[in-house]
């Protein structure tokens, strides 16, 4: 009996740990650390259904519509894979015209973790992780909008990448700029526009972030970006092609900020690059392709200059080149021709 009692102990003992450890892995030190503490706790005689209220704090400038703000509680729970996800929402309600929600009767889960969300001005916001405390059966729970500013001058582009991959008769390039925010609010750059520079010749332009027809300007080759950017700051992806002549072509892409910030990618033994502005740094794996990487170097300098080759060849251009060749070969036919007739007329 003992031994199967230290069996029992021992096993209870493990699996506490093993979900901790998932946990951590899947959702942050916080929530990993908050499952650990509650899944080693003896049952308890416990409520069991709790009320949830709170409300939603908007900054100053912002308004809740008369009708009230759509919040939503959602719950994280651990599978029997050991994957942190949510079982979707628990309950659903309206706050009144000041933010306040409240939700009753939900039903008690000390293993899991929550969140209300709700949606303002289009964005969705959630309020901390918490627990149901063993113990508790009234909690208050809000969701703090952060305020807003337009001061672009506390963005800057802390990373930028070029995937440089060959189509036929030019260049296809991704850029992809990581946007840091220096400030402890919401950036809006809708009246003053974060601008960057394409290349010359730029063309088929789009953008890849979702939703992203409303989210920028583009004149001529001058992109300007149109969008909040929140307090942990945002990726902002687009690309273009560039055309390129018999093969090869030198990309000339403006920058605004130091060349140590950017990498370059191309897929392994496929194009050429040469720069003396970039130091090469081995290959690497990006979402299972092959990629050679390159570094810039610290510089100053306005414009990163990158001669590429490898590129396929257009059909059209050495058309272009047969027809210029034929009317060369037309011309000096003609031009012998007409020396030939004149020594004729000569001799005669």
């Amino acid at each position: 009996m003992k031994k199967a009692e230290d069996k029992r102990q021992k096993a209870a003992g493990r699996c506490p740990g093993l979900r901790g450890r998932w946990f951590l892995q899947g959702l942050g030190l916080g929530l990993g650390l908050g499952l650990l503490l509650f899944t080693g706790l003896p049952a308890q005689t416990t409520p069991p259904q709790v009320s949830i209220s709170g409300q939603v704090r908007v900054p100053e400038g912002v308004s809740v519509p008369e009708a009230g703000l759509s919040v939503v509680l959602l719950q994280y729970v651990l599978t029997e894979e050991g994957q942190v996800t949510t079982t979707g929402p628990q309950a659903r309600g309206q706050s009144d015209e000041s933010g306040l929600f409240r939700f009753e009767n939900v039903p008690r889960n000390e293993r899991a973790a929550y969140r209300v969300g709700t949606r303002v001005e289009g964005k969705l916001h959630s309020s901390e992780l918490f627990f149901l405390r063993p113990g508790q059966d009234v909690f208050v729970i809000d969701v703090v909008i952060p305020e807003m500013s337009t001061d672009t001058s506390q963005l800057s582009v802390a990373e930028s990448s070029l995937v440089l991959e060959p189509v036929i008769g030019g260049l296809r390039v991704t850029e992809v700029l990581s946007i840091a925010n220096k400030a402890e609010t919401r950036v809006d750059t809708h009246k003053q526009p974060l601008s960057f520079q394409l290349p010359e010749h730029a063309e088929s332009f789009r953008m890849l972030n979702a939703k992203s027809e409303s989210g920028f300007r583009l004149q001529g080759t001058r992109l300007e970006i149109t969008r909040i950017f929140p307090r942990e700051g945002a990726q902002v992806l687009f690309q273009y092609s560039v055309p390129a002549r018999f093969g090869s072509m030198t990309l000339r892409k403006p920058v605004n900020h130091s060349l140590e910030r950017v990498g370059v990618f191309t897929p392994s033994e496929v194009l050429t690059v040469r720069s003396e502005q970039l130091t090469f740094h081995g290959e690497q794996t990006i979402d299972k392709t092959r990629f050679r990487s390159w570094r810039g170097k610290a510089s100053d300098e306005a414009v990163l200059e990158i001669a590429v080759s490898g590129i396929p060849v257009d059909s059209q251009d050495y058309g272009w080149f047969g027809f210029a060749l034929l009317i060369v070969l037309a011309g000096a036919v003609a031009v012998f021709y007409r020396f030939r007739l004149r020594a004729v007329q000569a001799v005669a």
